[in-house]
């Protein structure tokens, strides 16, 4: 069986993990900024003359920090790492632009995303998910083998949902498509799991750790995905203007009071009338920061239970492009299996660069390895 199979475990996940759309986390998090664990008031965004600090220059925290400057507010960012964009992390060093992190535009209708880029005359382009070459034990499949398992997947999808209505307790989708997958002959299971293992990718980790009541849960925007050609970092640009940046700072305790807050950082001290935080969860879980007085037990609880997945990306550059012009290639079947999708860069920019794509334990495994090791693993 290929490493998709075993990566299922053989009982019920515990806890599993609920899924959430992206319009769902944005309702939340803009929930979660209109309130405050601090004793002063929620931030006004037109408040001329507040002075505001800005923990973390990714996404959210340029977006927040452009609209108080916008406002009148005295605004500082501070970032702990050398660059900005948080998990928006464009890298050249192959000689065109690589997403490391986010890449997509997931639909065009009616996301602001899609305003930025065209106000910043950036280029966009769309990715067609059906234009994939599949390959397994050194042989191409025909479209009409792509086909036949993703028709295969549809019905277990449904037989999924029933398993799920059916079900008195929450369950991994892993453990639901296991009994949907029982009398598949050996090549339909070995096809289905690549399959699976696509949507492993936009989970960003395993079946056995996702919820199977919820895992088709909410709408995604319409419009398709579209991919920035220069790369995502393009995006930031109209947030970083006019703003006070300050790279390598990294903050470590939060002290809130009456009269305003203090943010202490390695650096020394700052104050201002409010802090706004948007550090990862990870940061949050590990406690780097502290905060004074403590965080409502409400808002703990919940950095606590909520757990995070893994996308890991290989990218490779080649002397030449010896492959077909395809946006993406799947890869079925031990030792490649692990990682079952390759994007195709010289569609999107031109570049000899191939992204291999890996989620769950298996990109949580890459995180110890060196890059040699990596790159022996990707290319046979």
């Amino acid at each position: 069986p290929i490493n998709f199979l075993n990566s299922f475990p053989n009982t019920m996940a515990r806890y599993p993990i609920t899924v959430i759309t992206r319009r769902e986390l944005l309702a939340w998090v803009a929930a979660i900024m209109a309130t405050s664990g601090c004793k002063k008031d929620p931030v006004d965004a037109k408040s001329p003359g507040m002075k505001v600090i800005v923990i973390g220059a990714g996404a959210a925290g340029l977006a927040a920090a452009r609209t108080l400057k916008d406002g009148g507010a005295a605004v500082t960012v501070l970032e702990a790492r050398d660059r900005i964009g948080g998990r928006i992390h464009t890298d050249r060093s192959l000689g065109g632009p690589v997403d490391l992190g986010a890449a997509w535009i997931h639909g065009r209708s009616g996301n602001p995303l899609t305003e930025v880029a065209s106000e910043l005359n950036i280029a966009l382009k769309e990715t067609d998910y059906e234009d994939v070459s599949v390959f397994g034990d050194g042989e191409q499949a025909t479209a009409g083998d792509v086909q036949a398992a993703q028709a295969k997947t549809a019905t277990l999808d449904e037989e999924v949902h029933k398993i799920a209505g059916r079900a008195r307790v929450d369950s991994s989708a892993a453990a639901a498509y296991l009994l949907a997958m029982k009398g598949l002959s050996k090549d339909e299971r070995e096809a289905v799991g690549w399959v699976l293992a696509t949507r492993e990718l936009n989970l960003a980790d395993n079946l056995g750790r996702v919820s199977v009541k919820h895992l088709d849960q909410g709408e995604d925007l319409p419009g398709g995905d579209w991919l920035p050609v220069g790369g995502y970092d393009q995006l930031l640009r109209a947030a970083t203007h006019g703003l006070e940046i300050r790279l390598s700072t990294v903050a470590t305790k939060i002290v809130a009071t009456d009269s305003g807050v203090t943010v202490h950082t390695r650096d020394g001290a700052l104050t201002a009338d409010h802090v706004l935080v948007t550090l990862p969860l990870g940061v949050l879980k590990a406690g780097s920061v502290t905060f004074e007085p403590e965080l409502p037990r409400r808002k703990r609880k919940a950095i606590a239970r909520l757990g995070m997945g893994v996308l890991n990306k290989v990218a490779l550059k080649f002397e030449t492009k010896f492959w077909p012009d395809s946006q993406f290639f799947g890869l079925v079947g031990d030792p490649i299996g692990r990682f079952p999708v390759l994007m195709n860069m010289h569609a999107v920019n031109g570049s000899n660069v191939l992204v291999a794509l890996v989620a769950g334990d298996e990109a949580r495994v890459l995180e110890e390895r060196t890059d040699q090791h990596i790159v022996s693993e990707v290319v046979l």
